[in-house]
């Protein structure tokens, strides 16, 4: 069943232009394939996990309807002509000010970590060291994450091609030595985006392009793994194998965990979201010193792992944290939203050339929400952005003024 109905659906979007143009719904829509409905069709040929088939049913049939809605009513025929004469324009010097800040900031982090904890990816025992790092360090992993994220989206609109792929390849070096897959891959799928971008958004433009770095991604991938299993188990088809596992069924055991919790223990009816949007009140109102509380996914995780000590910590994915909020039609009801609101942000965006950097982050935010859920996105990776830009478009009004 599952098989026949991702088949439709990705027929009827095939149809209604959904793969023309690299957006922030179809990052959504790979990453969900990818992590989520692989896993779950699998499954079901395997009677297995199947109190969440439900759920994933409801998630395609969300895809569909958010963009048949968007295609019908939201004019996606105008946001492909819009994109398809966007062009790459120079950035205000206010980006590149506060690039060159960015940039020593995050030289200094990457020095600070490696003085604390070395080249990780070559300690004895790499799982341990990764999660000393995210239980003591969060704040290395996070700055790492984001920071050359950003870099890297400003080098390619400010600096010759030279320069952007020096940086990619200094970062994707760089951040392999950490251990953390997470870090390396991301750059390489802005990188893919970034790609697609520079060709108007066209994916049928760029395709032939874009399969080598999949190939580096997976290279990379099982590289990491490769250090992260022990000594005695160290082999390529291990690594491999724990590698497809955990990329097609990790998530989907989540899913399951939580579907299980929930249905013994209730639902939130929101607070979840609630305690992952708690960051934006801290941000805002750091002068109260709001103390830190969990969110979902640290909360879940402690519950479904009692001796984790908060160490140990699940992706909840979008299903997952829906689910845990609101049941079912929780499920169907955030991801259609999700899907349209990404939508009209993005065609917004197309239209204002300072916000080209900001409509390529906001795009690879359509993958990291797929294994977290949008409130931990949004507060964690969304709102610093957002502030620096509203600096970087007050800097620019500056520099305009005393012209």
């Amino acid at each position: 069943m599952l098989l026949i109905l991702f088949i439709v659906v990705t027929y009827i979007l095939y149809r209604l232009s959904f793969f023309r143009i690299m957006h922030p719904n179809l990052m959504t829509y790979y990453f969900m394939t990818g992590y989520i409905f692989i896993g779950g069709i699998i499954s079901e040929f395997t009677l297995q996990y199947l109190e969440i088939i439900p759920l994933i049913v409801l998630s395609m049939l969300s895809i569909l309807v958010a963009h048949i809605i968007i295609y019908y009513l939201l004019n996606y025929k105008k946001f492909l002509h819009m994109v398809k004469y966007a062009k790459i324009n120079t950035l205000s010097n206010a980006y590149r000010f506060i690039y060159y800040i960015l940039l020593v900031v995050h030289i200094l982090i990457i020095l600070l970590y490696f003085k604390k904890y070395g080249i990780t990816i070559f300690t004895e025992n790499l799982e341990i060291a990764r999660t000393e790092v995210l239980h003591k360090d969060k704040i290395y992993f996070y700055n790492l994450l984001i920071l050359n994220s950003i870099l890297l989206i400003f080098s390619f609109f400010l600096f010759k091609s030279k320069y952007y792929y020096f940086f990619l390849t200094i970062s994707i070096f760089v951040l392999t030595c950490t251990g953390f897959r997470a870090l390396p891959f991301n750059v390489i799928l802005i990188h893919i985006i970034l790609l697609s971008y520079k060709r108007g958004l066209n994916l049928i433009k760029v395709n032939k392009k874009i399969f080598p770095y999949f190939v580096i991604i997976l290279f990379l991938s099982i590289i990491i793994t490769y250090f992260r299993l022990s000594e005695e188990n160290r082999n390529f088809i291990v690594a491999s194998q724990v590698l497809f596992f955990r990329v097609v069924f990790n998530n989907i055991d989540n899913i399951y965990n939580i579907v299980v919790y929930h249905q013994n223990h209730g639902f939130l009816y929101g607070r979840g979201y609630l305690w992952d949007l708690h960051p934006i009140f801290r941000y805002i109102f750091f002068f109260l010193n709001i103390p830190r509380r969990k969110t979902f996914a640290e909360y879940i995780s402690s519950e479904l792992n009692p001796l984790s000590e908060d160490i140990f910590v699940i992706t909840p994915t979008i299903i997952g944290a829906a689910y845990a909020n609101w049941g079912k039609i929780g499920v169907f009801l955030i991801i259609l939203a999700i899907n349209i609101i990404h939508f009209i942000i993005a065609k917004n965006m197309i239209k204002k050339n300072y916000l080209q950097p900001l409509l390529v982050y906001f795009t690879y935010l359509g993958a990291v929400v797929v294994t977290r859920d949008f409130a931990s996105v949004y507060s964690l990776y969304l709102f610093p952005v957002l502030i620096l830009f509203i600096l970087i478009i007050i800097f620019t009004s500056v520099i305009r003024g005393l012209k």
